[in-house]
């Protein structure tokens, strides 16, 4: 009984502690949203609008030729480390302002197929 009760003052010592703790609460923000992408030929499958933030964006090749991802504007130019194959998942971690960017697949000649689309990003 008394291990019991050393468990539950344990539970609510720590959980005022995140409480009364703002850093925490805002870590857990910081980290932001997650945006799902899915690359085929000649395709980019992802929303068109997002929020501004911080943002992962969790790429998928579903197409059966190599592809990545790749993501500029306003002050951005991040892609992913490298090519996916298919079946290939990554993530790619960006900090969005509001304005506009392009999202392709540097990959070969990919953009010129159309593998290319723009992105507004609200605040």
């Amino acid at each position: 009984m008394r291990y019991d009760s050393h468990k539950q003052i344990i539970g609510w010592a720590l959980l005022l502690g995140l409480v009364l703790t703002p850093g925490l609460a805002i870590a857990s923000e910081d980290q932001g949203k997650t945006v799902n992408v899915a690359l085929s030929e000649y395709k980019i499958d992802m929303p068109s609008t997002l929020t501004a933030g911080p943002t992962t964006f969790t790429v998928t090749n579903t197409g059966s030729k190599k592809h990545t991802l790749e993501i500029k504007g306003n002050g951005v130019d991040e892609k992913l480390k490298s090519a996916l194959n298919q079946g290939e998942s990554g993530t790619m971690q960006v900090v969005l302002k509001p304005g506009n960017y392009t999202a392709s697949c540097p990959v070969g000649d990919h953009e010129h197929k159309g593998m290319t689309m723009k992105i507004k990003v609200t605040p």
